[in-house]
């Protein structure tokens, strides 16, 4: 809590060109009936009565309009029932605009059954696990996302929002936030030399021109972004390894009477091979996935492999899925290797005091 209160004083500094703008008034309303189109209109329009269901005219019915003009961008015709957000009317006929379907109550739900098979599963680790990610979700919203909007350094913040994610006071979490760190400064140096050697710009897709362009007098570095996606994307899958190698590894030690550093040490990186393919598929499925819809164009509108290849939009989801491979692969041995020396170490003095007490 004392992280992301700090963190979040200090990231925002700096982010005065925000306040010039004011926040758009959207009012989530429901949708009645649907009304004739209106005559001479320019472009291809649906036009519909609806009830507010919050802001100051909650209750009042008003005439609004969904525009067609590029319907890929404005979503799915409205019918009557459902439930949307408006824009308060800009026209001189006073009809407000669609803006999007009322998609956020139908998530909390979703997030409310999720949040109770967790707790009905693990019970009070499934509370534990619930704080923790809505911790990690504010470390990222409330800190790592002001932080770049600031200008603050994209490197520094990184570093520290993954330092907080991978936090814990026990034996076995220290173990997996030391594996972690060893696998993060793996992929950590690959990504920041991967630039010198292709050439990247940062400017992946029109959403990082837009980014580039938000604040022209402190502009975000997009090769930094780049890295900080790496690095928190890969984060995940790290953390995951180290925490199963690290739980297994603490089991057999409990278990086992004379725990050697060799033995733990050879089964951590037995556990790792096995998990080592499985997480790298997912990495790379996970990116194709993501990126899906631009692979598909490119293949349809350019038969070039090599183009395709070279497109600095597909290189970094290779490199995100490569690079996080290569921090999987480091994490292994050494959550393996902090483990045979923490867990030793506590299974030797326990078996000497069973000792004591039998003698």
């Amino acid at each position: 809590m004392l992280y992301l209160a700090a963190g979040h004083y200090f990231a925002v500094q700096g982010l005065s060109f925000f306040k010039e703008k004011s926040p758009t008034d959207v009012v989530e309303a429901r949708v009645v009936k649907l009304l004739p189109a209106a005559a001479g209109a320019k472009f291809e329009q649906i036009r519909f009565e609806a009830e507010l269901l919050s802001g100051r005219q909650e209750g009042v019915k008003v005439t609004a309009a969904q525009n067609k003009a590029g319907s890929f961008a404005v979503g799915r015709d409205v019918a009557v029932g459902d439930k949307v957000l408006l824009l308060p009317g800009q026209s001189s006929q006073g009809e407000w605009s669609y803006a999007e379907h009322l998609r956020s109550n139908v998530l909390m739900w979703l997030f409310a059954v999720f949040a109770l098979s967790i707790i009905a599963f693990g019970r009070m680790q499934g509370v534990n696990t619930l704080i923790s990610l809505i911790f990690c979700c504010l470390s990222i919203f409330a800190v790592f996302v002001p932080a770049i909007l600031s200008g603050k350094n994209v490197y520094c913040w990184t570093i520290l929002t993954c330092a907080f994610i991978v936090n814990g006071i026990s034996r076995k979490t220290v173990a997996t936030i030391l594996g972690c760190i060893g696998g993060l400064v793996i992929a950590a140096l690959i990504s920041a030399s991967a630039d010198s050697f292709l050439q990247l710009t940062g400017l992946v897709d029109e959403d990082s021109m837009y980014l580039l362009f938000l604040n022209p007098a402190d502009p975000v570095d997009l090769k930094a972004i780049i890295f900080s996606a790496i690095i928190i994307g890969a984060l995940g899958a790290i953390m995951d390894v180290a925490m199963d190698i690290a739980s297994a590894l603490n089991e057999l030690a409990a278990t086992t009477a004379e725990p050697t550093r060799k033995m733990l040490l050879q089964a951590g990186n037995n556990i790792g091979r096995d998990i080592l393919g499985m997480m790298s598929n997912t990495l790379i499925l996970a990116y194709i996935g993501g990126s899906l819809t631009i692979v598909l164009l490119f293949f349809a509108y350019n038969h070039s492999l090599l183009y395709l290849l070279n497109k600095e939009m597909v290189v970094v989801e290779i490199l995100q899925a490569v690079i996080g491979s290569f921090g999987i692969l480091f994490t292994i041995p050494f959550t393996s290797f902090i483990c045979s020396r923490l867990y030793v170490k506590k299974a030797g003095r326990r078996h000497k005091s069973g000792l004591e007490n039998k003698i």
